[in-house]
């Protein structure tokens, strides 16, 4: 097991951490994103999958530790660039939620097949409304996105989606604690 670590808003540069040897490898930077801020990354099994925004346009790539090299991603075909807000490994896509900016920000979620290298959006039909600081987890085989902020009001609401039947369904808004947004959720085994 190791750390992967890449790029910054001032920095396209990384390094593993083997804690075993405490040692760090640098990365090869060649054929790598280089991202503004605002990317994500998530773990495919194989390879860190990396997605951001170039200038407001989307970018991302594939890191593989064990060649120490980079392969693009396709591009992210009608998605006219935002910030991630989240990004989970599904077993065999990645789901990245994500703020796109447009006249009126939106949120929309993406599915990436690394195999096809291809995208897709996925259904918007009763998804959450725009929230800045939402969190998304895997729980089981359905991804969680809870809490965030729109303009003015904080969310303690849930949504969990089906990557399967690509469809979302209302989880309420019963969290037994204060509404929150920019804050860390994790899922367990």
């Amino acid at each position: 097991r190791q750390m992967i670590i890449w790029g910054s808003v001032h920095n396209n540069t990384g390094a593993i951490f083997d804690p075993a040897t405490n040692s760090w490898q640098t990365m090869s930077a060649q054929g790598a994103p280089t991202f503004s801020g605002d990317s994500g990354s998530a773990w495919t099994g194989t390879e860190m999958a990396v997605c951001g925004s170039i200038s407001n346009a989307p970018a991302g790539a594939l890191y593989n530790p064990s060649t120490d090299s980079w392969r693009p991603m396709a591009s992210l075909g009608g998605f006219t660039g935002g910030a991630n807000r989240g990004m989970v490994w599904t077993g065999d896509r990645l789901f990245i939620w994500t703020a796109i900016y447009t006249n009126t920000s939106t949120q929309r979620g993406l599915l990436y097949d690394p195999v096809e290298d291809s995208w897709q959006f996925v259904s918007s039909e009763y998804a959450p409304q725009y929230l800045s600081g939402s969190t998304a987890t895997l729980v089981g085989s359905q991804i969680f996105i809870w809490g965030g902020k729109d303009a003015s009001t904080y969310s303690r609401h849930g949504y969990l989606y089906d990557p399967v039947a690509n469809r979302w369904f209302d989880a309420g808004d019963n969290a037994p604690f204060d509404p929150r947004a920019w804050h860390s959720a994790v899922s367990t085994p």
